[in-house]
């Protein structure tokens, strides 16, 4: 991966293909009278989506035993990647409110589920969709020797096993993130092929002070009512 550092240059547009095509977007949505944001369905959704994760961290209060929270607790975990990418992603691409403002404040679900909102944004958005799928420069698909990601990479011979054990490693990804990936990308001057500088001082008191409320909410008040 020596060239993560490097740069890639794309030609400017020869033509006027990208504007026409925007302009065609635009009218098509005109002419059909169609919102390009969100509906009352997905307002419905998001309304849901909340409730079900509220509602699942308020059993646990409940929970008769270990083994019902370990349950509890595995299903707030799916469900908060559902509600990351179902709000938090189209928050991110300003795809909900029609006001830039508030959906950079709803992208903050992600801070809530102890992930932390400027990197993903930063991964997914200058990043991925820049550089989709380009081995080295798209960070939402690093590459790494435990698993083998792009054709192009080196096949290492555990790779042929990747299909049982991954799985099991895809379990303790969002740990990773939590604890580990975020606090790395502050010393990352380039992540895959986003320019990672500079890097706000201020994101990374809010960084800090989402971890604390995340781990103060999911363990310290669980832990202090469950053992009343």
């Amino acid at each position: 991966m020596s060239n993560t550092n490097q740069k890639i240059f794309f030609k400017k547009e020869s033509d006027s293909f990208y504007k026409e095509l925007k302009e065609e977007i635009e009218n098509y949505f005109v002419e059909k009278n169609m919102n390009k944001y969100a509906n009352n369905f997905m307002y419905f959704k998001m309304i849901f989506f909340f409730l079900i994760y509220i509602g699942s961290y308020s059993t646990i209060f409940y929970c008769p035993n270990t083994y019902y929270l370990i349950i509890n607790y595995s299903f707030i975990g799916i469900w908060g990647v559902f509600l990351g990418l179902n709000i938090g992603h189209d928050a991110a691409h300003n795809a909900i409110f029609k006001t830039k403002k508030y959906n950079k404040l709803l992208v903050h679900v992600f801070d809530l589920l102890g992930t932390n909102s400027y990197n993903w944004k930063n991964r997914h958005v200058s990043g991925h969709h820049i550089y989709s799928n380009i081995m080295e420069y798209d960070p939402d698909i690093q590459q790494s020797a435990v698993v083998k990601i792009f054709p192009q990479d080196k096949t290492r011979s555990f790779h042929k096993f990747q299909w049982i054990y991954m799985p099991l490693i895809y379990a303790i990804f969002i740990p990773r993130w939590v604890f580990y990936r975020d606090f790395k990308d502050i010393f990352f001057t380039r992540i895959g092929g986003f320019y990672n500088r500079p890097y706000p001082i201020l994101e990374i008191v809010k960084m800090l002070a989402f971890k604390v409320f995340y781990i103060f909410y999911m363990v310290i008040v669980p832990y202090w009512f469950t053992e009343q």
